[in-house]
């Protein structure tokens, strides 16, 4: 099946009951070069497809008989139809209802109603897929000429990639053998996995394995340990992913050696580590004696910050007790390149004084050179002043006061005697006699994790570095779990200043850090979804914004996610329902972004991210992309199946300071851009949205105000009847002038008020007054004259709707049958059952009903004639087409004809020219509203109209001269 550009060869199938839909598109496809055939059943359509093969059919959704979705699976059932392409028109736009016309086997869909501009769009997309389907076996050819070209890649690359079974390996490239130590020609038999992968990694080797199995996805990058065949233990970073290999599923793994950056890493991390942390004062100077550096417990010692410190010569904290001599002394020795040891008394910032054993050594430079000096000191006032009379005190302190709760131990440090109370070995779940009295016996029960600490804390306070030993860690219990234990004790020292005995007492804080834990846990995360909550997400956003500042080309996105009608799954399902699904769309959102982002959730349902440093923002719309995806899948819950979309809003951070509220807020106002233009979507946030917003924000707010300071009035447009000359009545037009802003657009406020529901409130007073003007009129001009009032879909919806309309006509006790409401097709077809009930209840209190902008919705003519309908208005944007545009001229014709038959009244809107209006009476509507007879009037004048009585004759003769 060969397309041209222009549809020339193209046989077209088009299926619809409805006649101005069917006359539109034939027109329209005509023009296209399509040779169109047209029915107005599904059978019909499916018996000339029977004998006739097309190569696009356009069928509607609601059809007699058969619907759109049975009769695209019966095309696809038929000869040759597998190669046809089928779009489905229809009015229904939510998600799960487009997904059923897709899962039925169509290509794509037409909304309505239908626009030119959107037929053009989707026939060209027809087009394309019929030529893609010629275009498929090339495509599968270059797949296996690439897959060739990809295993030279494999092999020559420099990268380790191994594939393997999750038992054995398959294959290794090059990189990847020497990586492991193995030889070009070790054999055909590929080694196994297991003999490369260090014991400490196997059990989290297999999850990985697992995981991938069960779930499809690749193993984001990691570190783990592998063995060399020469028995040296290395650090990798791989990432895996499962693969066809030949004829099977495999594992494919890339590998980089990481081992020395480990070490380097690691050392530099202790050495920081061990200074800050560190009991010991440090100090470093430089040759010349000015300090460069303090550590943490230095400042803590001498109460100066580093900024005062820095820069300035050691004699600030001189305490003056010192001889000079024996400074001139210490920095001859350490000049000289030896150290220096002895304790020194120094003076605090308040002028305290703090006695410390201090050393000092030089520092030297790769070729030997002298260039700073390292000071430790550990402070020795208590142990100096209360050398003598600590033993006696503290001994009896240790060994009655500190041991008289919980769980005692006793350790005289040179004999290596242990005494661990039962109490003790009660706290650990054990026996009296199921343990040894023996340090090993605690030490090899600590966690791994915590042992270095322990043993640290305790080593700190047997070299006097601390004046009690205190310390938290998870001990092994005999249940195999572990528990958190807070170890308290005191030393004894004999003269020299050795320690040769610990006294103290052990206490299960478990409950107290579990407690904790969870009071920190549900601090910082939404108790939903387990996600982090605004506060932590805040507090991450202001640190990664801080580190933006510092760097060039650094760029952090912040998303904005609101779930779409979730109120509806609350109404519909419960708030149960709807939390399990919030839950979902969270851990959704979490599988989409990277390891070092976050998502948090924020309200009910909306969700942020932060994505940090992003290389350009194409990595942030894919991750967007990614998200819509994920989450438009179907969530099933508790054997429903819903189908959720979401909005998202997008900002970036720029060269401006923004801060954490700025980014989050410009990402919720792009987020309302999307809402408002539809949902299921995203848009990226830009400045003049900002302007929109707060401009919106104050005509709104203006609003509020309008009809208490009276700056709303109502003008009244005539209508007149061309046939007989005469004036039928008036469309009430709402109108609003501000004392600041001057004349505002009814297409400004009139959706502001939609929005916020204030047209409830002006809806009743347009009501009430047009009442009053109709009273008005009889009194004091003694005619009748018939007004029509637009009512809107949230007004529609008010309960209390038929009792307002009956106070309203009450009040004035003016003729119902002066009162025309004016609804559009979108009010009737939301909910079609309620919208008849309604109408006919309004009906019977004898108002005329009629259709406003009749043709530009979607509306069933066979609900359409269950209505109490008066009238049609045919809408301007039609009647401005006439006499020139063929489509607009088509679809007038239909609209006269429709009410002809249906026996309702006819008025065209927007009529603005003498071509227009000769048009319209030549084809039957001789009803007329528009500027060519007159704009719309305000009270005054049309005071003036009705007093003159020449209205319209006046103006009818001008274009009529003859008549």
């Amino acid at each position: 099946m060969n397309l041209s550009n222009d549809c020339r060869d193209c046989k077209t199938l088009i299926v619809d009951d409805d006649p101005v839909t069917l006359l539109l598109l034939e027109r329209f496809l005509m023009h296209r070069g399509h040779e169109v055939s047209k029915f107005s059943t599904a059978e019909q359509g499916l018996a000339t497809f029977r004998t006739r093969q097309h190569s696009l059919v356009i069928t509607d959704y609601m059809l007699d008989g058969m619907d759109g979705i049975e009769f695209t699976r019966r095309i696809r059932e038929l000869p040759g139809g597998d190669l046809t392409v089928i779009v489905v028109i229809t009015a229904l736009d939510e998600v799960e209802d487009l997904q059923r016309v897709l899962d039925a086997g169509a290509d794509d869909y037409l909304l309505k109603p239908i626009e030119k501009k959107m037929i053009q769009i989707r026939m060209i997309i027809a087009e394309n897929l019929v030529r893609n389907k010629v275009k498929r076996k090339q495509a599968l050819e270059e797949i296996r000429r690439s897959r060739q070209e990809y295993k030279r890649l494999f092999d020559e690359s420099p990268l380790a990639m191994m594939i393997h079974d999750g038992e054995r390996f398959l294959f290794l490239n090059a990189s990847a053998r020497e990586l492991l130590g193995i030889p070009v020609d070790s054999g055909e038999q590929q080694p196994l996995l297991i003999d490369f992968i260090h014991p400490s990694c196997v059990p989290d080797v297999k999850k990985r394995i697992d995981f991938m199995r069960q779930t499809r996805q690749a193993v984001e990058l990691h570190e783990e340990k592998m063995i060399r065949q020469d028995g040296q233990v290395i650090d990798v970073l791989a990432k895996g992913m499962l693969v066809r290999f030949g004829d099977k599923e495999a594992i494919q793994s890339f590998a980089i050696d990481i081992t020395e950056k480990k070490k380097n890493e690691e050392m530099l991390h202790i050495l920081s580590s061990s200074l800050e942390q560190s009991s010991v004062s440090v100090m470093i100077t430089d040759v010349h004696g000015r300090i460069e550096y303090v550590n943490q417990k230095f400042m803590q010692v001498t109460d100066y910050s580093l900024d005062e410190l820095k820069g300035q010569d050691p004699r600030l904290i001189q305490s003056g007790l010192h001889d000079p001599a024996m400074y001139e002394n210490l920095w001859q020795t350490v000049k000289t390149g030896s150290q220096w040891q002895g304790e020194i008394c120094h003076k605090t910032k308040q002028g305290e004084l703090v006695w410390e054993y201090v050393s000092i050594s030089p520092i030297y430079s790769s070729n030997g050179e002298i260039i700073r000096f390292f000071m430790a000191a550990e402070n020795i006032t208590e142990l100096k002043s209360n050398r003598d009379a600590l033993r006696d005190s503290e001994e009896r302190f240790a060994l009655a006061s500190i041991g008289s709760h919980d769980g005692l131990w006793d350790w005289k440090i040179h004999e290596d005697e242990v005494f661990l109370s039962p109490r003790w070995k009660q706290t650990l779940g054990f026996d009296e006699n199921e343990i040894k009295n023996h340090m090993d016996e605690w030490y090899q029960r600590v966690h791994p994790d915590d042992i270095a600490l322990f043993k640290g804390d305790l080593q700190d306070h047997l070299r006097g570095f601390s004046p009690h030993f205190e310390n938290e860690c998870r001990v092994l219990h005999k249940d195999g779990n572990y528990r958190w234990i807070l170890s308290r004790a005191v030393a004894m020292f004999d003269n020299s200043g050795s320690a040769y005995r610990i006294a103290g007492s052990i206490t299960d804080i478990t409950s107290r850090k579990k407690a904790e834990e969870k009071i920190i846990h549900d601090a910082f995360y939404d108790t939903l979804t387990n996600l982090p909550n605004l506060k932590l997400f805040m507090d991450r956003l202001t640190s990664v914004i801080a580190r933006a500042r510092r760097h060039d080309n650094y760029f952090v996105a912040v998303l904005f996610v609101d779930i779409d009608r979730l109120k509806v799954i609350n109404d519909s399902l419960g708030h149960r329902i709807g939390d399990l699904v919030i839950k979902e769309i969270g851990s959704r959102l979490m599988d989409c972004v990277r390891s070092g982002d976050t998502v948090a959730r924020i309200s009910g349902d909306s969700f942020v991210a932060l994505l940090d440093d992003l290389s350009d923002f194409s990595d942030g719309i894919y991750i967007v992309k990614r998200m819509q995806k994920k989450v438009n899948q179907p969530v099933y819950v508790e054997g429903h199946e819903i189908v959720v979309t979401v909005s998202i809003g997008i900002s970036v951070n720029s060269v401006k300071n923004e801060t954490a509220d700025d980014l989050i807020r410009f990402a919720n106002i792009a987020m309302s851009k999307v809402k408002a233009q539809g949902r299921n979507n995203f848009r990226r946030y830009q400045q003049e949205m900002s302007r929109e917003v707060l401009e919106r924000l104050d005509l709104e707010n203006r609003l509020y105000h309008a009809i208490k300071n009276e700056e709303l009035s109502i003008h009244y447009q005539p209508q007149v009847d061309i046939q007989k000359g005469t004036l039928v009545g008036f469309e009430a037009l709402l109108r609003w002038h501000n004392a600041d802003l001057g004349s505002i657009s009814p297409g400004q406020f009139i959706p502001i008020a939609e929005d916020t529901g204030l047209i409830v409130p002006i809806g009743e007073w347009v009501l009430r007054e047009v009442c009053r003007q109709i009273d008005e009129w009889r009194r004091v001009f003694h005619v009748g004259l018939m007004v029509a009032v637009n009512f809107s879909a949230r007004q529609f919806q008010q309960e209390n709707l038929l009792e307002m309309i009956q106070s309203s006509m009450d009040q004035y006790q003016i003729d119902t049958s002066l009162l025309d409401m004016e609804i559009t097709e979108s009010i009737v077809m939301d909910n079609i059952d309620s919208a008849i009930s309604k109408i006919n209840s309004i009906k019977e209190l004898g108002i005329k009903i009629s259709i406003d902008d009749f043709g530009t919705g979607y509306s069933s003519l066979n609900y359409l004639k269950q209505l109490p309908l008066d009238k049609l208005k045919i809408d301007q944007s039609f009647v401005c087409g006439v006499p020139r545009d063929p489509d607009n001229m088509a679809i007038t014709n239909a609209i006269i004809g429709l009410a002809r038959s249906l026996g309702l009244d006819l008025i065209a809107e927007g009529v603005e020219t003498v071509e227009q209006l000769m048009y319209l009476k030549e084809n039957g509507c001789y009803k007329i509203q528009g500027y060519l007879f007159s704009k719309p009037l305000s009270v005054p004048d049309v005071n003036e109209l009705i007093r003159a009585g020449e209205f319209p004759m006046n103006i009818y003769k001008k274009i009529f001269p003859t008549t």
